[in-house]
């Protein structure tokens, strides 16, 4: 409902006066342009995208070699047999299928990751379509609803001069009174 309330803002400067300009389609592409572009969902997703792809180049064949130094403190007699310095160097060898499986891992993430954006730019498109057209159709319901008020209007005009002859009932022309307070109603509600 988020993305609706968005739209809904977003077209109420000037699109409510036409409703066929407000489901025109360039007018639908215009404004999934903007709620891709602008809508947060979307940039969330661009950036775990983004991310994604630049982490399939962080993937490393050599590891960074390791250094450690340490003493000994124990007897002057086991320090004499051992010595009482140690060194040691430790250099992982690159393992070419590891290092082929991983960068695979990684470019299948970032893949995923950019269909999923693609998705969320898509499920925006589709709300704000279907918003532009619940928009539509509710002009249209009040267009119609109004244009039907006119015709009653005309019935009661109608009824009240059959009233008003000597044969005539006035029991039709309350009911279509009462018809059509009812109707006005209905229609500034909406």
């Amino acid at each position: 409902k988020l993305v609706s309330i968005w739209v809904l803002v977003s077209i109420s400067a000037g699109v409510r006066a036409d409703p066929a300009e407000a489901t025109s389609p360039s007018m639908i592409q215009r404004l999934i342009r903007e709620a891709v572009r602008s809508h947060p969902l979307m940039a969330a997703a661009s950036a775990r995208a983004e991310g994604a792809i630049a982490g399939v180049g962080v993937v490393r064949l050599w590891d960074d070699p390791q250094l450690g130094i340490g003493g000994m403190a124990a007897e002057r007699m086991m320090r004499e047999q051992r010595g009482d310095i140690v060194v040691g160097i430790a250099q992982k060898l690159p393992r070419q299928r590891l290092y082929e499986a991983e960068k695979r891992h990684a470019e299948a993430g970032a893949k995923s990751l950019e269909s999923m954006r693609r998705e969320v730019a898509n499920e925006l498109g589709l709300s704000v379509a279907q918003a532009l057209l619940e928009l539509a159709l509710a002009d249209e319901l009040i267009r119609l609803q109004e244009e039907d008020l006119g015709w009653l209007d005309t019935i009661v005009n109608l009824a009240q001069q059959r009233a008003k002859d000597v044969n005539g009932s006035a029991a039709e022309s309350l009911r279509l009174e009462s018809e059509r307070a009812v109707r006005e109603q209905v229609l500034a509600s909406l």
